[in-house]
């Protein structure tokens, strides 16, 4: 125990004169790391944020393309449709004409 008070001995005159310095600086860059992590807080709200916009962006997207492509579909079987009607009249026509 006597050398630990040896030591603190040594060490008082440049604890008394840098600690106050030391200290403040100290605290200082916490401040500054807290604000630091603050920010980040607050950026990863923001990119969380962004994130949820984005999702629901690509919902609507996915729903739009899912009614274009449901129009699309009833569009061809339409054209389908027309084609049989239209190829079946031209046969019928011709097998009328020939017989």
């Amino acid at each position: 125990m006597g050398f630990l008070i040896s030591i603190g001995r040594a060490l008082a005159p440049i604890a008394l004169e840098h600690g106050g310095t030391m200290v403040r600086d100290w605290w200082k860059g916490r401040v500054k790391h807290t604000e630091q992590f603050q920010q980040l807080a607050k950026d990863l709200d923001q990119l969380k944020e962004h994130a949820a916009r984005v999702d629901s962006d690509l919902d609507a997207l996915n729903n739009a393309f899912t009614a274009r492509e449901e129009r699309l579909r009833k569009w061809i079987l339409t054209l389908l449709i027309w084609n049989l009607a239209l190829t079946s009249g031209l046969l019928l026509t011709f097998f009328a004409l020939r017989h």
